[in-house]
């Protein structure tokens, strides 16, 4: 999935409900009227050839989009009545305001809101009817609020896959080296590594502490480059093997040493340095012995963030820093605020103080919970999520309270019966949207429940008779629309990560001969600089020392090198 076909398939996901919203209900921008069937038919065309031509090609033809969206809107303001609210036809537009704002910026996304607004106030103007200016104010306030947050998601969620993918690449890199590394040192590379050691314990017992101290000096430089690799991004199997053989080297017994089984598909687990120490600390402070088997319980394959079991414990590797999106507060800031529109006059006309705080508390228990959850996730990453599930069942719960007990407008001045409360579902379901994929299917179950019960109760709540079915369908269109678009984004995205992840780790493939190559370089340039560092020590202690046995592994050591410099260059090749 490339990010043009996901931007289709968010496009359509966001606008197809809408489709539904002005056909089928008794709420959209009219009853029964040809002119509202054919327009919207028209959009809905209209769309499909859009998202079709943007999946294929990456043009957007957002020119034409915005033209074709000012048309929409100055037809739908001549199709609602004079004393109708024209809410549904504002709702139509906002998919193409969020896209703008989160593709091409806020200011031309405030530009369109702007200039929308502008042409459906005169349209109904000129043509006699109420422009329902505070409609007007609420949803452009609303478009440019969540095409903002699109923005800002957006962009997170482009950084967030860049940094994975630049971890990606250095842990592929150190995986290369250290594999082209150990096939230096211990496979074809091991005459070289086997005269140099002999070289070097020969001058150190025929030298003494000179030799000594030259070679001290020359195992700090190679501890250097074991510790920068150290500092970088590695496998999940190359931290458990390093783990283990520092438990080792402390373990004379055999039978106490340390190993590590786990399946294959598990060992390609990257982490970040931070995230390998924090491991590294929860490995060491278990002290294992003998040999244990490590599987990966849980892994979110976006931050990182993974839960272990080793040895029958449980560890946590903490979320990457910089890669986890704070959407969960920002659905339950938004919800909350969302919860403002039952101050419309036109629509509940509660008084504000209860809707204010309702909205303060909604949002702090929210956020209080999603802290919660953060907390207890190092122990269990699912932990919390239950607490977190009932927090956003509150503003449906609080927002039916307040219309069973405050005056609420339950029948508008032409006379449809509506029910007001479904504002407090749809901020629900903004919150139950983004937590979705982190309940168990219980709570899914649960969560259909409740919105089915919660619907009936509230539709029987309304002093005048139940609304007709066709309404009541048209209006739980806006809150289903709401959850399919959060749905829809956190699919797309993650989707779009995976295929991402697949095509970087296809590209890092291709380029492993090159790394290969370079590794091989390096490391044959570090026995080269060993050896003329050995060397530089035979010709200083020539005349005092009878070194011609060192000399002579010296030697071989260089004629290993010389050999297997040529036999490095043809498999690189």
């Amino acid at each position: 999935m490339t990010f043009s076909s996901a931007r289709a398939g968010l496009f359509v996901s966001l606008r197809a409900p809408l489709y539904v919203f002005n056909i089928v209900s008794a709420e959209g921008w009219v009853k029964d009227r040809p002119l509202v069937l054919a327009i919207t038919l028209l959009a809905a065309a209209t769309d499909a050839v859009i998202a079709l031509r943007l999946h294929r090609s990456g043009r957007d033809l957002m020119k034409a989009r915005v033209s074709l969206d000012l048309v929409y809107a100055c037809l739908g303001a001549l199709a609602v009545p004079p004393t109708w609210p024209y809410s549904g036809v504002l709702i139509f537009l906002v998919p193409t305001a969020i896209e703008l704002i989160a593709v091409r910026g806020l200011l031309l996304g405030a530009l369109y809101v702007a200039t929308v607004d502008g042409v459906m106030f005169l349209t109904r103007v000129m043509a006699g009817a109420d422009p329902f200016v505070f409609e007007l104010l609420f949803y452009g306030g609303w478009m440019l609020v969540i095409g903002a947050v699109a923005f800002a998601v957006t962009e997170l969620a482009g950084r967030q896959h860049q940094r994975r993918f630049l971890t990606e690449r250095e842990a592929f890199r150190n995986m290369v080296a250290l594999q082209t590394r150990n096939e230096l040192l211990l496979g074809r590379g091991g005459a070289v590594a086997e005269a140099l050691n002999r070289t070097w314990y020969q001058l150190e017992a025929t030298v003494g502490d000179t030799a000594r101290r030259a070679h001290h000096e020359f195992r700090g430089e190679q501890q250097h480059l074991s510790d920068r690799t150290r500092e970088q991004a590695r496998y999940l199997a190359d931290i458990l093997l390093e783990t283990a053989a520092a438990q080792r080297l402390g373990r004379p017994a055999v039978a106490e040493h340390l190993h590590f089984t786990m399946d294959r598909e598990q060992r390609l687990q990257v982490l970040t340095p931070a995230q390998a120490d924090a491991l590294t600390t929860q490995l060491t402070a278990l002290d294992l012995t003998g040999r244990h088997r490590a599987e990966v319980l849980a892994s979110d394959p976006v931050t990182g963030e993974a839960q272990l079991s080793v040895g029958g414990r449980i560890l946590h590797v903490p979320p990457a820093k910089g890669r986890r999106l704070a959407l969960v507060p920002a659905a339950v800031i938004f919800g909350s605020g969302s919860l403002l529109a039952l101050v419309n006059p036109i629509y509940a006309d509660l008084p504000l103080a209860p809707v204010l705080l309702t909205m303060a508390a909604t949002a702090a228990l929210g956020l209080a919970a999603e802290r919660r959850r953060k907390h207890r996730r190092e122990k269990d990453l699912r932990a919390g999520i239950r607490l977190l599930w009932l927090t956003t069942l509150l503003p449906a719960l609080l927002v039916l309270a307040m219309t069973a007990v405050l005056p609420v407008q339950w029948r508008l001045a032409d006379g449809r019966i509506i029910v007001p409360a479904i504002v407090g579902l749809t901020a629900t379901l903004y919150m139950v949207g983004i937590i979705w994929p982190d309940l168990p299917s219980r709570l899914r179950l649960g969560t259909v429940a409740f919105c089915l019960v919660w619907t009936f109760v509230a539709v029987e709540m309304n002093p005048y008779g139940a609304p007709p079915l066709r309404s009541v369908i048209g209006t739980l269109v806006i809150p289903a629309s709401v959850v399919m678009a959060v749905l829809a984004f956190d699919n797309r995205n993650r989707d779009l990560g995976l295929r991402l992840h697949d095509q970087w780790v296809g590209s890092l493939q291709a380029t492993a001969d090159d790394i290969r190559r370079r590794c091989f370089d390096e490391e044959i340039d570090l026995l080269r600089r060993q050896i003329a560092h050995a060397a530089h020590v035979v010709d200083s202690a020539e005349g005092e020392h009878d070194v011609e046995v060192p000399a002579r592994s010296l030697a071989e050591a260089r004629s290993s090198l010389d050999a297997l410099r040529h036999q490095g260059v043809v498999h690189a090749t």
